[in-house]
């Protein structure tokens, strides 16, 4: 009997069980245009290869977001919405990296950002049409400390 659970631990373990197929599927990959409610976005600038890779798709894109802590340091994985000013959110997203890259309609929009342990903040920013952006850096301090 020993045998047989020994195999069973290991199946289960190596993801083999009949229940594997059931896996929820795979995030989006970083650097990968995604579109929610007609905007196209996406996020990423993990290490120096993806930044320079931005850095080439950076001008297809009229709002250019970085967040780092109030250290400068870069942050990745924080919520960001963004919404028309006096509209519905357009863009839920967790980033990939420290920046979020998305094309706009032009206009006024407001953008959230939130990460466990630090002050969520907010900020209004006039999006102009392209070849133009706004670029916006985001300094989100620890909670508690200003």
């Amino acid at each position: 009997m020993r045998p047989m659970i020994l195999v069973s631990t290991l199946l289960v373990l190596l993801g083999l069980s009949a229940g594997a197929s059931e896996m929820p599927a795979a995030a989006p990959a970083p650097l990968a245009p995604q579109v929610q409610n007609g905007v196209k976005f996406l996020t990423g600038g993990v290490g120096e290869e993806e930044q320079s890779r931005l850095l080439t798709l950076d001008k297809s894109y009229n709002l250019r977001v970085a967040l780092t802590d109030s250290k400068g340091e870069y942050l990745s994985g924080v919520d960001v919405t963004i919404q028309k000013v006096g509209g519905h959110d357009l863009v839920q997203t967790t980033t990939f990296g420290p920046i979020l890259l998305a094309e706009l309609a032009p206009g006024r929009y407001v953008i959230r950002t939130s990460d466990v342990g630090r002050r969520p903040e907010e900020r209004v920013v006039d999006v102009p049409k392209l070849p133009k952006q706004t670029r916006l850096y985001v300094a989100m301090p620890e909670e508690g400390v200003s």
